[in-house]
């Protein structure tokens, strides 16, 4: 058997998910040049941080952009603690979903709903401040039967329901339900109602012979029409085929429902589309696609149980129960995208309250069933992000299903000609990783004098909050928030990263090639690492469509003097049109010239990736 490490065992296993945090960033930094149409090829982004921070990072980047949010809060009950400062509880609890609701929305497609879970504790609370903060939405209930059977109540009533809320823009129709199968309806060809199109003198060219065989009643061929004032032929045809013209009960010329061109095309392409009953009527079929019904506001199926299909499948994937506690059914959340996304193959979904990433287990299977090219966004702060969420997605990618932590066969292992026994599907998935509100606190540096430190000890603790939010995080810690002197050398910029609740930290690089993308609202086509050369050049474009090139460089490699004649060897030319705008990190002096933006401002069409970062960063 070849070793799993080597080059074969990989070739064996071609849907293996290959993780790049564990190589060297010279792989990385390979396997990211050979990728055109980067964020295109894209299928998943996991973040790690706090939802509201993340929801922030993305505001530039997927403005307008998002086909469906499902979310599956922390139910403000002891059994589900929240991962956050407070203790929430009500109001409180209301604030937090609320405010993160809001920060979503700008991300929303026009047509865009929102699906959240929830049980009895907060459903009245919930459902009275979406019907008040977000009256642009219509709201929709649907009971979920997750615990059938015992339930989990302990006296008087067991709960054996939760429920799934659905927010719709107003006066739009876009929740759908179980799929009606495909079928066959059969119609008359001859138009009946009273309109001028309905008759010979409205569509004369819908005005013709469709010429039967009598005896097998086949449709052979359709004549041209005649003329509108010329008379037509009535009798049979040669071969002793019937000639049978659109005409009333009381002998008027009315009209087939397709013109002589369209009808002729379909007699000879589709055989059965047309057909002709004993008593010589023409009728039409129809074969209407599958559709969906309307979505159920009861979901009763056993699929829908969280012990069967949330619980237990993690213990298959995982091999060991207990890796998270509560975990949704995975059906249950294939409906909620279903009902959102039916009409969307490729679709963006996003969820902020990841759990156990049962979202992304949900697209991936949907992906897999159709072959559509959904794409989900996930946030979770968790300590399970590294130990469910991440190998969980994996491990579904590699294999559709999973028996005791191994991945379970499609078919016989004896069968030779199975080229995909686990049903494996084409993946790339990103991690990004957000510093925490207590790492950012762990960085600040206060740069104050003896006078303002003398200052501070004798103000009131109203006025010492005071000075602490408008002075000392604006001014006194601004550098040590963003050192642009450390953007010299930008791959190797680092902060202090918390491990554990002692406060205990380790140094950490931090990626501020792809912090910057966000912040500017790139969608990469591709990045060219050449760190080996001092560079690292990233070229995609803005959500208003300009094309962009970011020029990353390490100072004491490229220098001020050497600068342009490296944007010259690369065909970076701040004087022609191919870029709209050039980021450029340390000080030049590149000859550019003034460009206008969306809002009619001009500004300098090579920019200081340094002075966009402080723009940015601390924009109100």
């Amino acid at each position: 058997l070849p070793h799993w490490g080597s080059s074969q065992y990989l070739e064996e296993h071609p849907y293996l998910m290959v993780d790049t945090s564990l190589f060297e960033l010279g792989f990385k930094a390979k396997l990211l040049n050979s990728i055109d149409d980067l964020d295109e090829q894209t299928d998943g982004l996991i973040i790690n941080g706090d939802n509201f921070q993340a929801l922030n990072l993305m505001q530039d980047r997927y403005e307008k952009q998002v086909n469906c949010i499902y979310i599956d809060p922390p139910y403000n009950t002891d059994a589900t603690p929240i991962l956050y400062k407070n203790g929430y509880r009500h109001s409180t609890w209301l604030a937090l979903i609320s405010s993160r609701i809001n920060k979503s929305i700008p991300l929303l497609t026009k047509d865009a709903p929102i699906s959240l879970a929830i049980d009895d504790k907060e459903l009245s609370n919930l459902s009275s401040m979406l019907e008040h903060e977000f009256s642009q939405f219509d709201l929709y209930k649907t009971i979920v039967i997750h615990y059938p059977g015992s339930g989990t109540g302990r006296s008087n009533v067991t709960r054996t329901h939760e429920y799934c809320l659905f927010l719709v823009p107003e006066d739009q129709d876009v929740l759908r339900g179980e799929t009606i199968e495909k079928r066959t309806r059969e119609r008359g060809f001859c138009r009946s109602g009273q309109g001028e199109n309905n008759y010979r003198y409205g569509r004369p060219n819908s005005f013709y012979a469709v010429v039967v065989n009598p005896s097998t009643l086949e449709v052979i061929r359709v004549e041209p029409s005649p003329d509108l004032n010329e008379s037509y032929p009535i009798n049979d045809t040669e071969e002793g085929y019937k000639r049978i013209y659109p005409l009333g009960e009381d002998g008027s010329e009315r009209c087939w429902t397709l013109s002589y061109e369209t009808a002729r095309d379909l007699v000879r392409d589709e055989k059965d589309i047309l057909f002709c009953s004993p008593n010589l009527v023409i009728k039409r079929r129809y074969f209407d696609e599958a559709s969906r019904g309307l979505l159920s506001s009861i979901w009763g199926e056993k699929k829908f149980s969280a012990v069967s299909h949330g619980t237990n499948l993690l213990t298959s994937l995982f091999g060991t129960g207990g890796v998270f506690s509560y975990p949704k059914s995975l059906f249950t959340v294939r409906e909620a995208l279903q009902a959102m996304s039916h009409s969307y193959s490729e679709s963006l979904i996003l969820d902020y309250f990841a759990g156990s990433g049962t979202t992304a287990h949900a697209t991936i299977s949907l992906n897999r069933e159709d072959s559509g090219n959904r794409k989900y966004i996930l946030v979770e702060q968790g300590e399970y992000f590294d130990t469910v969420v991440k190998p969980r997605i994996k491990k579904i990618v590699y294999s559709e299903d999973w028996n005791g932590g191994k991945p379970s066969l499609v078919q016989s292992k004896n069968d030779e000609n199975i080229e995909n026994p686990y049903k494996g599907i084409s993946h790339c998935l990103k991690v990004v990783k957000l510093e925490s509100y207590e790492d950012t606190l762990n960085n600040l540096e206060l740069n104050r004098s003896p006078a303002q430190s003398d200052l501070f000890g004798d103000l009131t603790p109203a006025q010492q909050d005071d000075y602490l939010m408008h002075y000392m995080l604006d001014i006194e810690s601004k550098e040590s928030l963003l050192n642009v002197a450390d953007f010299a050398n930008p791959f190797d910029y680092q902060l202090k990263i918390t491990v554990d609740s002692a406060g205990a930290y380790n140094v950490q690089n931090i990626d501020l090639i792809d912090t910057f993308n966000y912040l500017i609202g790139l969608k990469v086509r591709n990045i060219d690492y050449q760190l080996e050369r001092g560079y690292v050049q990233v070229v995609g474009h803005l959500r208003t469509g300009e094309l962009v090139t970011v020029f990353w460089r390490d100072c004491e490699q490229i220098g001020y003097d050497e600068l342009d004649k490296t944007l010259q060897k690369l065909r970076i030319n701040a004087l022609d049109s191919e870029y709209k705008q050039i980021y450029v990190n340390g000080d030049h002096n590149i000859n550019t010239k003034l460009t206008s933006t969306d809002g009619n401002e001009r500004q300098l069409k090579v920019r200081s990736i340094e002075q966009v970062f402080l723009e940015r960063m601390f924009a109100e």
